[in-house]
């Protein structure tokens, strides 16, 4: 869809202008939202993602190291091969035993064993408060992936505030957050508005 991207183009560029304190700053600030995570888990095994420094992703390393001082389980996105189905691999949380993965994105070792995790924390282009529309790089990988998942996790979208708008675009096979977490806070998506289509972004 070129509407989708050319919101990819603009929300990119607004988020690779964020200076390198203020990532800082909003990475270390998610970790007082840990108690809220670990309650939506409901105990169970909780994703997270390695972020990409060259896509000035949001960190979740604070957020990460705080959910596993709780006990958590941790997981971690592992693309096998381009195009593949995308899985979850268990995370003791050490980032020096983890590999680059397809596109350098760093991910758990083959040795890891595939989990289903309750709640997935996964990044994006940029995310709809009207209904947890999310858009992504346009591989499709974690809507593949969460679609494949039984039962299916929770999905929180995770970027910069700057990455949260009031509505996009959005496809019947797009899944949809069911909560957005930003240093500005963790908003939850009503049930009803997941199921509903996102129009234009404004």
């Amino acid at each position: 869809m070129p509407e989708k991207d050319q919101l990819r183009h603009a929300f990119k560029a607004n988020r690779s202008m964020i200076s390198l304190d203020a990532r800082t700053q909003a990475a270390e600030g998610l970790s007082a939202y840990a108690p809220q995570i670990l309650t939506a888990s409901n105990g169970g095994s909780i994703a997270v993602y390695a972020a990409s420094e060259s896509l000035h992703e949001l960190s979740l390393t604070p957020l990460a190291a705080v959910l596993r001082a709780h006990g958590a389980q941790l997981a971690l996105p592992r693309l096998p091969a381009p195009g593949a189905l995308m899985e979850f691999a268990a995370w003791d949380g050490d980032r020096a035993g983890l590999l680059p993965g397809v596109f350098g994105l760093l991910q758990p070792p083959t040795s890891a064993p595939c989990i289903v995790p309750s709640l997935v924390l996964a990044p994006g282009v940029a995310f709809a408060r009207e209904n947890g529309a999310r858009l992504g790089m346009g591989g499709g990988y974690y809507d593949r992936a969460i679609a494949a998942l039984n039962p299916r996790p929770r999905l929180i979208g995770v970027g910069f505030s700057i990455q949260m708008t009031d509505r996009l675009p959005s496809e019947p096979h797009d899944v949809k957050c069911h909560a957005l977490l930003s240093e500005e806070g963790l908003l939850w998506i009503s049930m009803s508005s997941l199921s509903a289509p996102g129009p234009a972004a404004t």
